[in-house]
């Protein structure tokens, strides 16, 4: 209850600021749509998170589901009716499916057809990737739609990392190294650098691999050991510690990213596009992702940046019509890899833990 109080808590609050902001009445909002990841949803909801933690995993409900203000929230000043659109599973949540929807997965350009599906005619092979804590993947080829999720941690998020941070002002977004220790910065919003985002993480990792500062196990060179290396100059070091999270990370999503393709039956380098969502996507340098191992060779020139694609998908829920019934669609068609199944999964780790 204290989980699901936070979160409707965060919700009255930017909603109370989107009024503010652009002079509308709290009883002027008609609807109010929410993606989310499944644990999320469920905490909104009120739903039992037990069949979450432990298998056959198994969600309370995850269709799109419509309710009324106070089912939600309880009495209050607003009376907005709630959509909380479909998800796939107890891993793949409304989250991926908005970003499925908004990024027109497996198809060139443009909206979404009248009619339900992708024509034929307009599929390509095309990837969605949300590297964080979950690194949730779509693939669509062969007229079909794949999904997966690996336990990758928060390291690509700036968690689990000592010096590590939210891509905020003060974060390293950008890092690049001349010499032995002469490490150049870059942070978000020219702040003075305060820590590491997932980005900076990434770069900073290269560039250590890069000058051989570590070796393919990920092993500091011995003057760095104890300390970690300075990436700014007595304030901020990278410790042995944090590169093992980095490749506990990265094993995760590569791993999982080549068994979902081996599935699909195609090749990694068969992939027209790669939407890589949320800032990450857009500040991933990805020359220095394929370099650690993140991403494969296949990708290069591939990828670009998705924004948002939770967000976006929710809007367009609000803005098209019959949104609702194609993102049921999408949802009810994937077909899910669980990676626990797949015996080489726990291969394919180990092998991507190098550099």
């Amino acid at each position: 209850k204290e989980l699901q109080k936070s979160i409707q808590t965060d919700i009255l609050s930017l909603l109370g600021e989107l009024c503010d902001r652009e002079g509308i009445r709290k009883n002027q909002i008609e609807s109010l749509v929410i993606a989310g990841n499944t644990t999320m949803c469920h905490l909104l909801l009120g739903y039992s998170c037990e069949g979450l933690g432990r298998a056959p995993f198994q969600p309370v409900a995850i269709a799109l589901q419509e309710k009324s203000w106070e089912q939600v929230f309880g009495k209050g000043e607003y009376d907005a009716e709630i959509t909380i659109l479909p998800g796939i599973s107890a891993f793949v949540g409304a989250d991926i499916v908005a970003g499925i929807y908004s990024t027109d997965l497996g198809k060139p350009s443009g909206s979404f057809p009248t009619g339900v599906g992708f024509p034929a005619e307009e599929c390509e092979t095309a990837m969605l990737l949300d590297i964080g804590t979950n690194g949730e993947m779509a693939l669509y080829a062969n007229h079909r739609l794949f999904v997966t999720s690996t336990a990758a941690g928060p390291a690509l998020e700036g968690g689990n990392i000592s010096c590590g941070m939210p891509g905020v002002a003060g974060a390293i977004s950008h890092a690049a190294l001349f010499g032995k220790e002469r490490m150049v910065v870059k942070t978000i919003g020219k702040k003075p650098p305060e820590g590491l985002c997932g980005t900076g993480v990434i770069d900073v990792v290269y560039e250590l691999r890069r000058h051989r500062l570590i070796d393919e196990n990920g092993t500091l060179q011995r003057e760095y050991e104890k300390t970690g290396y300075p990436v700014v100059k007595d304030r901020l070091f990278f410790t042995q510690e944090d590169i093992r999270q980095v490749q506990m990370a990265k094993a995760a999503i590569r791993a999982g990213m080549e068994l979902l393709f081996e599935y699909a039956g195609i090749a990694i380098g068969q992939v027209s596009r790669v939407w890589i969502a949320g800032g990450f996507g857009f500040a991933l340098d990805t020359q220095k992702a394929i370099g650690i191992g993140l991403l494969p060779e296949g990708f290069r020139g591939k990828t670009a940046g998705a924004g948002n694609s939770a967000l976006e998908g929710a809007k367009r829920y609000l803005t098209e019509p019959n949104a609702g019934e194609k993102m049921a669609e999408l949802a009810g068609r994937a077909e899910e890899i669980n990676l626990a199944m797949q015996k080489e999964f726990q291969e394919r780790y180990v092998q991507y833990m190098q550099f």
